[in-house]
């Protein structure tokens, strides 16, 4: 018990500093992209990279995903942005407005890096 007490305090920083984020959120990966996937046969073999997980918002997660495959340099594929998260939102539904609060959010994560 005292592990978990201490792993409340560990992992407080991680807590939303202000106010509620729109939209869905849930435990996520953190970090979901290729080189964290493994593939056999054409079926999902493994989800590698734990490192990150965390509860927060679903549209913060689609956004981190988006900019490793489809962002160099600060410049996107937007095709292949929307695409992406047209497949998310076929699964999971976002509203725009969600999406732009995470985009925000990412935004202001690597801002502060």
């Amino acid at each position: 018990m005292d592990h978990r007490r201490s792993l409340v305090f560990e992992c407080a920083d991680r807590r939303p500093r202000s106010a509620t984020p729109v939209g869905g959120y849930g435990w996520t990966h953190g970090d979901v992209q290729y080189r964290n996937v493994l593939w056999q046969g054409g079926e999902l073999a493994a989800v590698l990279d734990w490192d990150r997980v965390g509860v927060r918002p679903y549209a913060e997660e689609v956004v981190r995903t988006a900019q490793v495959p489809f962002g160099v340099n600060g410049e996107f594929d937007l095709a292949r942005v929307s695409a992406f998260v047209g497949g998310y939102r076929s699964v999971v539904p976002l509203e725009s407005s969600a999406l732009l609060d995470g985009a925000r959010a990412v935004v202001g994560a690597m801002q502060r890096l």
